[in-house]
């Protein structure tokens, strides 16, 4: 995935395409909470890796830098921050894509999530040069046709035994 930039919301989460994304060439722009440990493995993983990482910081840290700085410093609040999150991925120059992995409990989730939507929103609506990926879930609803959802539970029947057992066809 070299030349291809993507951009993982919730880089630390366990689901998500971070270290996947980087070992095959990709450049990622991760965004994860401001946690030191968090961001000592994302930089460990990407320091192992073939990728290239760009990650935001709260402060401005001078060339002699360690990782170490480098984790403290690092990190965004997509629920506080979310405008200046925003501001900085639109200073992206490449086409990017946008993934949208993050989690937290309870009704944290759902502020996360709304904030990374208006996030993502605001993206798609400013550039005309970015995409968007989701990790789909078992708790994710999607409103489509019923034509869809028919066409969707024919292409299961047949295909494997397998897979219409754990379907219930």
């Amino acid at each position: 995935l070299r030349g291809r930039t993507v951009v993982v919301m919730g880089a630390g989460a366990e689901m998500g395409p971070y270290e996947a994304l980087l070992g095959w060439g990709a450049h990622v722009v991760a965004v994860d909470l401001p946690k030191v440990s968090t961001w000592q493995r994302l930089i460990d993983i990407a320091r192992r890796s073939p990728g290239r990482l760009t990650l935001p910081v709260r402060r401005s840290l001078g060339p002699a830098a360690d990782d170490n700085h480098l984790a403290l410093a690092a990190g965004a609040d997509v629920i506080t921050e979310a405008p200046e999150v925003t501001e900085w991925l639109m200073q992206i120059d490449d086409p990017f894509v946008i993934g949208d992995y993050v989690y937290a409990s309870g009704a944290m989730h759902v502020r996360t999530s709304a904030a990374v939507d208006a996030i993502v929103a605001t993206l798609l609506d400013r550039r005309r040069d970015v995409g968007l990926a989701y990790l789909a879930t078992p708790t994710d609803a999607y409103a489509v046709p019923s034509e869809a959802v028919a066409d969707a539970l024919q292409g299961f029947k047949g295909s494997n035994p397998i897979v219409e057992m754990a379907r219930g066809l």
